[in-house]
């Protein structure tokens, strides 16, 4: 996750993987369209399909904005077919930690939760590697709420 934008009175924080979506929605048409100009057997369209369900199941983007004016932060988790949002008043923000899960090969991965007084509300649905990381935006979002690190 990082920072999109900041300013006094917002700061946005984002993850998204469309781009790596992209790379395969892309491979796909390209398989799709060689299959059906050369006419393969439909055993050819295999990879094709292959590479667009990954490419559908990549296609995710969180954005997180924490909003002084309304003195909320709003969650928007897009998909392919789905978008969810969610909006939780500054005033029930306690914290934010950093949530931590083992990774492949036994390395640590994480990411960023809120914790409010009705549970914890994860900031993205993806762990990733690089503790500095998480830490520096818990810091900045700390900050930004006035809350104690």
């Amino acid at each position: 996750m990082r920072v999109k934008r900041e300013t006094p009175m917002e700061l946005v924080a984002v993850e998204s993987t469309e781009w790596l979506s992209y790379i395969f929605l892309a491979a796909a048409a390209v398989l799709f369209f060689t299959v059906g100009l050369h006419g393969n057997t439909p055993k050819a369209f295999i990879p094709a399909g292959v590479f667009l369900a990954i490419g559908a199941a990549w296609f995710l983007k969180t954005e997180v904005t924490f909003d002084n004016a309304r003195r909320e932060a709003h969650w928007k988790r897009r998909r392919l077919f789905w978008v969810k949002s969610r909006t939780v008043a500054f005033d029930e923000i306690q914290g934010v930690v950093i949530e931590s899960m083992p990774g492949p090969n036994n390395q640590q991965t994480y990411r960023l939760t809120v914790l409010t007084k009705n549970g914890p509300v994860p900031m993205s649905d993806n762990y990733s590697g690089g503790r500095q990381t998480c830490e520096k935006l818990r810091l900045r979002v700390l900050e930004f709420l006035k809350l104690r690190a």
